[in-house]
């Protein structure tokens, strides 16, 4: 289980690109830097997702958030996640 609200703030992968790159773009990216997930098969359950770092934490636009969860999504799986399940709670 990991609580998140799925916007990495890192050099390698700021919120701001997250916001401002297609999907496909990201994944790439992170295959670039050798980021992935070893999962072995493992089901990952994210609690938190749907909110903005703002001070104000309003909810996500509908599309951001679609993109979002679509981007960590895939590459879980890719990382031999069984499954994921995002939930905003």
């Amino acid at each position: 289980m990991i609580y998140s609200n799925l916007l990495e703030s890192s050099p390698t992968l700021p919120a701001s690109a997250i916001r401002r790159l297609p999907p496909s773009e990201i994944l790439l990216r992170l295959d670039m830097e050798r980021i992935d997930a070893k999962l072995g098969g493992a089901t990952v359950r994210i609690l938190g997702f749907g909110r903005d770092e703002g001070p104000r934490g309003e909810a996500l636009p509908p599309e951001l958030r679609r993109k979002i969860e679509e981007i960590w999504r895939q590459w879980l799986l890719d990382g031999d996640a069984r499954d994921v399940q995002i939930d905003p709670r």
